[in-house]
């Protein structure tokens, strides 16, 4: 893994949040599409953190399977079963930072985005369903023991 790359994505994840949290705090996103915003600025920041969060923890996540992630959930011939780095803790990390940076826009803005939240979410439970039907068939017993030792 690049520590380069992980390095410059933690860094974009960064300037991104400060500036969805200028706009958010100077309100720049209300002429655009009329969102409600958190009045709470402890509220806001508790939703940014979660944000940077979960961009962190997905891109991390993503970087660190490199070559064993595919679009698709059928795992291909040349991928490996990762279970250490952040796979080490949580089966699906790179999920979970996405739902998490969700989560933080549905508690930043109110209205549509806890539907689009909601959405999101579903589609990921289909989407790790999936993943998971093929991890087994492809993995077996050495996946049954990874799913046994850690969550999600």
């Amino acid at each position: 893994m690049d520590s380069g790359f992980v390095i410059f994505a933690l860094f974009y994840s960064i300037i991104v949040t400060l500036i969805i949290f200028f706009m958010i705090y100077t309100q720049k996103f209300q002429f655009v599409y009329n969102f409600k915003f958190a009045k709470n600025l402890i509220v806001t920041l508790l939703g940014l953190i979660l944000v940077f969060s979960g961009l962190a923890i997905a891109v991390y996540s993503r970087i660190y399977i490199s070559g064993n992630w595919s679009p698709s959930t059928m795992p291909n011939n040349n991928h490996e079963l990762v279970t250490k780095g952040p796979y080490s803790f949580i089966r699906h990390p790179l999920y979970f930072g996405v739902v998490l940076a969700l989560a933080g826009n549905a508690i930043i803005l109110a209205g549509y985005w806890n539907m689009i939240f909601f959405i999101a979410f579903v589609f990921l439970l289909f989407k790790i369903h999936s993943e998971e039907k093929h991890l087994k068939q492809k993995y077996g017993l050495l996946y049954q023991r990874y799913k046994k030792k850690v969550i999600l």
